[in-house]
């Protein structure tokens, strides 16, 4: 799923599906699931132990004006967890 793919895979990749489903671009889509995957990852790292709450490294957009600025919705933070090897959810007592 976070692997490049020059045509769109929709029976085995979940971005590719949702933007086939939709009349999105397959490219873009990924290039923000992979955006948030990056963000997410050192995020995680820059944090002593690991760990924090999604909320607090989520961010709804990534670029800077006057330049393009890039969504990111809940679903990229999801697919980047979900995708993810080195990332695991656990529960806080």
């Amino acid at each position: 799923m976070l692997a490049f793919h020059r045509d769109p895979l929709p029976t085995v990749c979940e971005a590719c599906a949702y933007a086939v489903e939709r009349n999105l671009d397959c490219a873009y889509k990924h290039a923000r699931t992979r955006a948030a995957t990056n963000f997410l990852l050192q995020d995680l790292e820059d944090l002593a132990g690991g760990s924090a709450s999604l909320r607090g490294l989520a961010v709804s957009s990534t670029g800077v004006e006057p330049g393009p600025v890039h969504e990111l919705d809940p679903r990229h933070w999801y697919s980047a967890v979900y995708f993810s090897p080195e990332v695991q959810l656990s529960l806080k007592e």
